[in-house]
């Protein structure tokens, strides 16, 4: 039975793991700026996956079964390849900022796309506040852009898709295994081909310190301890309460983008990203 001590510390590990991922995207502008999108995002993934090995040893966990294999083959593609591609591709071509308000989102096409794969229904309102916050974001960035959607715009939209799509395989993995190890699964069976890639696609220039951190803190804390706070945090205080603290993302991500690539929020950034959490919020309670 959880207590209220255990919801506020859930609620606490929650908004750790938010602000761990909050960050991800100013700093992968940091590492594709020197760096090439795909090298980027193997290379967090291999620091990620041999972490996540090192975890499922020392823990002993059990090896999966066949039937779970083909899930977490899953959510490897849309959460260890997929979404750190397709961001990183994004990343090279628009702001933090502008990406942070396709990022937000996600869990509106996480839940659309588990309606999907479980089959149940979701209520209007629910097609209502996904269809304006959608609306809002495109127009916002394509404003904010001053030339239409671009190739970027669209990376960020598939790296949102694809990424849903691993969430929702995810959850149902999580029920039998666990979410801290489902990730490090998901990581784990990618390591040969996310080593094969990032040899291929060193860099072969000199590259920055600061561009170096950044895939460390990619691989080290969004593909891997952000993951083990955000679920240590579900567990504790419960997915219901616990999962709305993600709805400050979006505006964490604006507010980094600041000091770490410059560029200064606006009021249009902020008013679309309240609009579109506000969408997530009104979404959420209709989900079921």
């Amino acid at each position: 039975m959880q207590t209220e001590r255990d919801v506020r510390r859930g609620i606490l590990w929650g908004l750790v793991g938010v602000v761990i991922f909050s960050v991800s995207l100013p700093v992968t502008r940091i590492a594709v700026a020197e760096m090439s999108p795909v090298f980027v995002a193997t290379a967090r993934g291999v620091l990620a996956a041999v972490l996540s090995l090192c975890a499922l040893l020392v823990t002993k966990s059990p090896w999966l079964s066949r039937a779970q294999y083909g899930k977490v083959a899953i959510i490897a593609t849309g959460v260890t390849l997929g979404f750190p591609l397709f961001s990183s591709m994004a990343m090279q071509q628009v702001p933090a900022g502008h990406g942070a308000i396709v990022n937000g989102l996600l869990p509106l096409a996480t839940v659309a796309l588990g309606a999907l794969v479980v089959r149940y229904t979701l209520r209007w309102q629910f097609w209502g506040a996904a269809i304006v916050g959608s609306a809002t974001a495109i127009a916002v960035v394509t404003w904010h852009s001053g030339t239409g959607l671009g190739s970027g715009d669209v990376a960020m939209v598939v790296a949102v898709l694809i990424a849903a799509v691993g969430y929702v395989y995810g959850g149902q993995l999580s029920k039998d295994i666990g979410g801290w190890r489902t990730i490090c699964w998901a990581n784990v069976v990618c390591l040969p081909i996310l080593l094969i890639v990032a040899g291929m696609t060193a860099p072969v220039a000199a590259v920055s310190l600061p561009a170096w951190m950044a895939v460390g803190y990619l691989g080290v804390f969004s593909m891997f301890l952000g993951f083990f706070a955000w679920y240590h945090g579900l567990a504790l205080g419960g997915i219901p309460r616990v999962s709305q603290v993600q709805l400050v993302q979006p505006f964490l991500t604006i507010l980094w983008a600041w000091p770490i690539d410059g560029e200064r929020p606006t009021a249009t950034l902020l008013g679309a990203a309240a609009v579109v959490v506000g969408c997530i919020w009104v979404a959420r309670k209709y989900a079921a």
